[in-house]
Order: C-alpha cells, then sequence, then structure tokens
C-alpha cells in the first residue's frame, strides 16, 4: 500500500499531514470494523486525508460540494473548527461501528471480490433472498398491513413530521446549495426513527448558525 501511496497522496493520504491511515495498527482496528471515531472531529480527521471521490458515495459527494473542493483533490488541511453547521451534520453519518469498515482506502484500493462475482466463480454457494413484500404475492396476504403498492402507509404524526422537513429544508435551500444532502439526511433519519429524526432536528435547532 505505501509503494501505491508514492508519489500521489490520493490512497493512504498525504504524507506530510500524519495520515492515519498509514499506521496499520491505528487503522487495522477501523477496517475490521472493531473501533469508530468518538466523535464528528476525530470522523473528518479519517475523512480529510485522503479524501474519498465524490463518486464513491452520495455521502462525499454532497461534502466535497460544501466544501467546494474539486475532486481532483484527495486531502485538505482545514480544520474541524472551520467546518460550517451542514459539514459537521454529514459528519454525523461517519460514527456508525460499520461505515469506516466500508469506506477506507484499504478496501477502496484493494481489489474487492463481492459476493455476486465469487458466487458465478462457484467459490460460494448461492444464498436465496426472500423480497418483502413479494412484488407477486396476492393483494391479500398483506390484509393486516397497510401498503400503498409497495411503500407501507404511515400515520398522521409521521406525516406532518415529514412535511415538517421537506418545508424546512426548502427554505433552507434559498441560503444553500447543500441543502438537497440535507434533505436526503433528514428525510433518511425521520424514516428510521422517529427517535432519531427528533434527535437530529434538535441538534440543527441547538447550533448557532448556518454557513452559507
Amino acid at each position: 500500500m505505501q509503494i501505491l501511496n508514492a508519489g500521489t497522496g490520493f490512497v493512504l493520504g498525504h504524507e506530510g499531514w500524519g495520515s492515519r491511515w498509514q499506521n496499520w495498527e491505528h487503522s487495522l482496528p477501523l477496517v475490521k470494523g472493531d473501533e469508530k471515531p468518538a466523535d464528528e472531529k476525530e470522523a473528518w480527521e479519517l475523512l480529510r486525508n485522503p479524501l474519498p471521490p465524490a463518486s464513491e458515495d452520495i455521502f462525499f459527494a454532497s461534502l466535497r460540494l460544501q466544501l467546494g473542493l474539486a475532486d481532483t483533490l484527495f486531502h485538505t488541511n482545514q480544520g474541524y473548527g472551520s467546518l460550517g453547521f451542514l459539514e459537521k451534520q454529514l459528519l454525523s453519518q461517519a460514527l456508525g461501528l460499520g461505515f469506516f469498515q466500508q469506506q477506507n482506502p484499504i478496501v477502496r484500493h484493494t481489489v474487492l471480490r463481492r459476493r455476486q462475482t465469487l458466487e458465478e466463480a462457484g467459490m460460494l454457494e448461492k444464498v436465496g433472498v426472500d423480497i418483502h413484500p413479494d412484488p407477486h404475492a396476492p393483494a391479500s396476504i398483506y390484509s393486516e398491513v397497510n401498503f400503498n403498492g409497495l411503500g407501507l402507509r404511515t400515520n398522521y404524526p409521521f406525516d406532518r413530521a415529514y412535511e415538517a422537513a421537506e418545508g424546512y429544508t426548502s427554505e433552507l435551500q434559498k441560503r444553500t446549495h447543500a441543502a438537497g444532502f440535507m434533505k436526503s439526511l433528514l428525510l433518511q433519519r425521520i424514516c428510521s426513527s422517529f427517535a432519531s429524526g427528533r434527535t437530529t432536528a434538535e441538534r440543527m435547532l441547538q447550533s448557532r448558525g448556518i454557513r452559507r
């Protein structure tokens, strides 16, 4: 990996900026999924050097867009304290235990053989997947569940929360070009659970300001 990084910096990060990924003892627990960042500040230190390309995930695309970083730049010396509100909100997505297990330069620059590839090569037994709801099942089979096509019907409080999130992000979009990604974040949190949606809203309301 050090050879791949020589003269580039986009593999393991800029050598002069102390990338954690260049020290296997520090990076291995993250890659294995045994550790996660303690907070958004630590997550930013892991992401900013090297900074993944926008094509890797919408998360990185939105982060680059908000920071105004071209896709040809793979590291930044911008500290966590200088980040705006939206950037810090986005970084909260990187605090999950499995985030850096999937999104790390070790996996990104190593040949990754996916399960489908291994199954087609006969190296793994194929595993069946049950889709729910079954698109071919009669409507009567889910008589106790309120489906609308393939979508699950929601109750009135959920609908109100969803409408409020859409209205808020529509107004926010008048101030910042990254509001579209914030809309996706908020709606995903609300769809995850009422608790996560409320927590996200409270954190946003406690902020002192929003970066334009």
